[in-house]
Formats: structure tokens, C-alpha cells, sequence
């Protein structure tokens, strides 16, 4: 009897294992981002002699020149702009296309209240698909050439599957009278990213 008291409690103690159990713990920090609904990126480029040049941050037209009789940014060696205008949007929390829209105010002359031509101050949104990856453009409606003096102008919206694209979007100012009273002329233009 003695023995089988001796085995059970040895069979016992190798099944509990030791009053005190040694630990160790290491601690592994995790971190995830999820992206905004919507997102837009805007680099501008001052576009002239059909070349994209410098990255700039505001769009100064400079010196209007004089072409067949009206001022013009375009072709007077004075700088047009290209705004590469890159949307995104979380496709996994949202349904339907998305839009990119811009407001424009007219350019008022400082110190003065006489402003540019609203026909002048022109917009032309293009897809290229060198922009996207060599991705065709799938369906995405775009608005131009047309005045960017406006409110939530659409410039381009997308298909359904919302993909993300980027569309570049021209600036001119065109056909201003020779007769427009002299000055410096400023305004403002917003992008936004809208559902819709």
C-alpha cells in the first residue's frame, strides 16, 4: 500500500507541477492607420510653351501679354497653371461616386473694385492616363473649359467604384481687353472633395 501512496503522489506532483510557476511577459505594440474618408492632393505647376514646369504654391499669372488684340496668359510668356488635382476616397465605407469641385472668386484689382472678366478666368480639367497608372479614364465625368468664378463648380466626378484618380485641371486667364484698367488682380480658388 505504502508504494502505491508513493507512485500516486508522485504521479500527483508530476501532473501539478510546482507550487510556484516562474512567468515572463513581453509586451508587442501594434498600431494601424485607417485613411480618411476623403482625401485631396493639390501640386500646381506653372505650364508654359506646352511644358509643365516649376512646382509652385500659388498661381501668379504675372504680366498679361498682348495676343491677336486681348490679354492672355496663355502663349505671352507669362506663365499658365496646371493643377494636379489627386483624389482618394475609402471605398470599403462608401457607396456612389465622389466629385472634386472648385469655388472661385473673381480677381479684383487691389486697392480698386474693378475685377477681370468672369469669362476671362477659365478652367479645363484633362484625364491623362499617365496620371493613373496608364489606367483609362472609367467612367469619371469632367466639366470644362468653363470660368472658375463660381461655387462647388464640379470638375470632375468619378464612376461608382470610386477609384482613386487624378485629373490635371488648366488655368488660363483669356481674352482680356486691352482697355482693362491697369493693376494687380487677386482672387482665390478652393478645391473640395465632396459625396455625391
Amino acid at each position: 500500500m505504502k508504494k502505491r501512496v508513493g507512485v500516486l503522489t508522485l504521479v500527483l506532483a508530476l501532473l501539478c507541477g510546482p507550487a510556484f510557476a516562474l512567468t515572463d511577459t513581453a509586451v508587442v505594440t501594434t498600431s494601424a492607420t485607417v485613411s480618411s474618408v476623403f482625401d485631396i492632393t493639390l501640386n500646381i505647376f506653372e505650364f508654359e510653351n506646352n511644358s509643365i514646369n516649376n512646382n509652385v504654391t500659388t498661381m501668379n499669372f504675372g504680366n498679361l501679354g498682348v495676343v491677336n488684340g486681348t490679354l492672355n496668359s496663355v502663349n505671352s510668356g507669362t506663365a499658365a497653371f496646371v493643377v494636379f488635382a489627386s483624389a482618394t476616397a475609402n471605398s470599403s465605407t462608401l457607396t456612389g461616386p465622389y466629385t472634386v469641385k472648385l469655388t472661385g472668386t473673381p480677381m479684383t484689382r487691389t486697392g480698386g473694385s474693378e475685377t477681370l472678366p468672369n469669362a476671362s478666368l477659365v478652367f479645363d480639367p484633362e484625364y491623362n492616363p499617365a496620371d493613373n497608372g496608364g489606367a483609362a479614364n472609367d467612367g469619371g465625368a469632367m466639366t470644362g473649359p468653363a470660368s472658375w468664378v463660381g461655387t462647388d463648380l464640379a470638375v470632375y466626378t468619378s464612376s461608382a467604384g470610386r477609384p482613386t484618380r487624378t485629373v490635371q485641371v488648366y488655368h488660363s486667364i483669356q481674352n482680356v481687353s486691352t482697355g482693362q484698367v491697369a493693376g494687380i488682380y487677386t482672387g482665390t480658388i478652393t478645391y473640395t472633395l465632396t459625396a455625391s
